[in-house]
């Protein structure tokens, strides 16, 4: 169980984490915004885009909205629930109670743990 002294330094170290992602985000907004403006960026974004998304996607469907206030509030809400995730690599395992999919069984995560098996949790969509 941590201290209160620990939990408040914690807390301190999320909230300046927090105030300096957002601020990096806004530089870069900042930028990208101004460079909307230049034609040589399109090309250079549209290439990007092409490159991440493995498709051809029509300029008139994002151009617009790319870079603008919209984006920026989710981008920012993304970033701020990365930094305030209470596990990452290297910590010790929340041990959250499992529900088999037809409803019937209940488990602990760990009980399903063995020494030399590794375990693997798969969370995906199908959307």
């Amino acid at each position: 169980m941590q201290s209160l002294g620990t939990l408040q330094h914690h807390t301190a170290l999320v909230s300046m984490r927090c105030a300096l992602a957002t601020l990096g985000l806004a530089i870069e907004f900042i930028i990208c915004r101004v460079l909307h403006a230049v034609p040589l960026f399109h090309v250079l974004v549209e290439w990007q885009i092409a490159q991440k998304a493995r498709i051809k996607m029509v300029k008139e469907n994002y151009w617009d909205s790319l870079f603008g206030w919209q984006m920026f509030k989710e981008c920012w809400k993304m970033k701020i629930l990365d930094l305030r995730k209470q596990v990452s690599e290297g910590t010790d395992v929340v041990d959250s109670p499992l529900i088999s999919a037809d409803g019937q069984k209940c488990v602990q995560l760990l009980d399903l743990a063995r020494i030399g098996r590794p375990l693997i949790l798969n969370f995906g969509s199908s959307s």
